[in-house]
Order: structure tokens, then sequence, then C-alpha cells
């Protein structure tokens, strides 16, 4: 039997596996050197095809969201596709807007388990040929590891978009206080949280990765040579990686004060783009 029928049928990877070599009889074929990625990637692309409804993407991804909202636990959380307009559903989103989220039972869980330690948000670009944007909560767990407990695919990252996102978030889990939220230095993240959760006493905090950065971008329109750029940017990862408050304070006066004397121009970026935030 083919391995496509096969995993049509349900048949485990492992099943699968040990039935190429038992038939095995007398010259070796590459088909029986098969390992588990191989059969992976066999089923990856049978689950593109079935998830595929329709050439047109418009009604394939319709077709799959109505298909998802018959099963005993609906994964979609909402729902408004292009050219459609939806103001009882999705009042702050545009006539052209595309949204499509989508949180599964295990992602409820660890939202409702972990949520109020410390939520993260953050999007990647360019996910699909119509230059989407990939949306992800997720949440950290007791051993430091991040996982998403919540996506969203959307022609933009607006406050007004993020808000219909999390609304039906907080329909299913309810209220949440988290210790800290983190973003990437773009405010609408945040805004669009505490407009639908509240801000409680939750701490705003920016990615590490984003905050370097933008740093090492400031440092590049600010000071002209690069090895001072380099002096600063060291002085700055210290101050990023001090832990203890008052070692910190300490710390930042002294690199306030050695930006003002040797990098006033960069001195006035930073003060004006960061150090309300401290």
């Amino acid at each position: 039997m083919r391995i496509a029928a096969k995993l049509q049928m349900g048949v485990s990877i492992d099943r699968i596996l040990d039935d190429v070599r038992d038939e095995v009889t007398g010259s070796i074929k590459r088909e029986h050197l098969m390992s588990h990625q191989d059969v992976y990637n066999i089923q990856s692309q049978l689950n593109v095809h079935s998830i595929k409804k329709h050439q047109n993407d418009l009604f394939s991804v319709s077709a799959w969201v109505a298909e998802m909202q018959e099963m005993p636990y609906n994964q979609v959380l909402v729902f408004k596709n292009q050219g459609i307009n939806q103001e009882n559903e999705c009042d702050n989103l545009g006539n052209e807007d595309f949204l499509l989220a989508i949180q599964t039972k295990y992602q409820r869980d660890m939202k409702l388990k972990y949520g109020d330690k410390v939520i993260c948000m953050d999007d990647t670009h360019s996910t699909t040929v119509y230059d989407f944007s990939l949306i992800t909560v997720l949440v950290v767990d007791d051993h430091g590891e991040g996982i998403p407990v919540a996506w969203a695919i959307a022609n933009q990252t607006d406050a007004a978009l993020l808000r219909e996102f999390l609304k039906p978030i907080h329909a299913i889990i309810g209220p949440i206080n988290p210790i800290i939220f983190m973003s990437d230095m773009a405010d609408q993240f945040f805004t669009a949280w505490i407009g639908v959760f509240g801000r409680g006493e939750t701490k705003h905090l920016y990615c590490t990765w984003h905050l370097d950065k933008a740093w090492r971008k400031g440092l590049i329109a600010n000071i002209a040579k690069n090895e001072d750029r380099i002096e600063l940017y060291h002085h700055l990862r210290v101050l990023l990686e001090e832990t203890e408050e008052a070692n910190f304070q300490v710390l930042l006066q002294k690199v306030l004060s050695h930006m003002i004397q040797k990098h006033p121009k960069f001195s006035v970026y930073f003060n004006e783009t960061y150090l309300s935030l401290i």
C-alpha cells in the first residue's frame, strides 16, 4: 500500500516505517531507507491539500472557517474577510481589513494557567503572498519557555485591529492582570491590550531584541565614528543586563554623564526616547 494512502487511513509514521523495512527481501531500494522526516514531509503535503478548500483563497479560507466552526471546540476566535462589512461583529475594522484569529483548546488552557505572569505580543511581517502579518500572543511557563496561546493573520497591526483580536480571548478567558506585558517598540500592542483587559498593575517591558535593534539604529544615526558607537553600545548593554535596581541607577547616571560629555546628539535621542520609560 502506498505511504500516502496509509497516512490518509491514520496509520502512524512508526508503523509505516516498520512496514517499509519489512518489505526488504532482496536489494535495498531508496524507499527502504526512508526516515521519519521523509514520511512527515509527505504528511505535510497531504495536509496542505486537505486544508485548501477552493482554488480561490478567499473562498477557501471561508470554507475552512465554516468547517472549524462546526467542530465540538471552535478554535476560530474571529474571522473577518476582505471586502465584507461586519460592523456588528468587528466594530473597529474597515471593509478591506482581514483578520483570522485562532486559539486551540490547549492554547486556551495554557493561557488560563500562565496568563497571570508574563504576556508577550509580537508580529511577523510578510508571512503570505498577500503581505499579511502573523500576530502571536505568548505566555511564559514555569521553565521560562514561551508558549503561543493565540495566533492571528491580519492585513495590518494597528491598535483597532489588535483589539478585535483580543476581545474574543477576553470573552473566553475572562479578566487577566499579568505582572508583565512584553512587546516590541511599537505602542499599539500594549494600547490594544489595556483597551481590552485594562491596565491594572501590569508593567510594560520592551523585548530585548527589539530594544537592541533600536539602539543600534540610534547609534548609527547619531554618532559618526564606528569606534565611538561600539564603546557606547557596550555601556548600554551593561546597563540593559543589570538586574539589581541600586546598581542599575548608579550605572545609569554614569552612562548619562558619559553621553552628555562625549555624545550630546545621542544623549538627546536617548533622553527623549527612553529615559521617561525607566
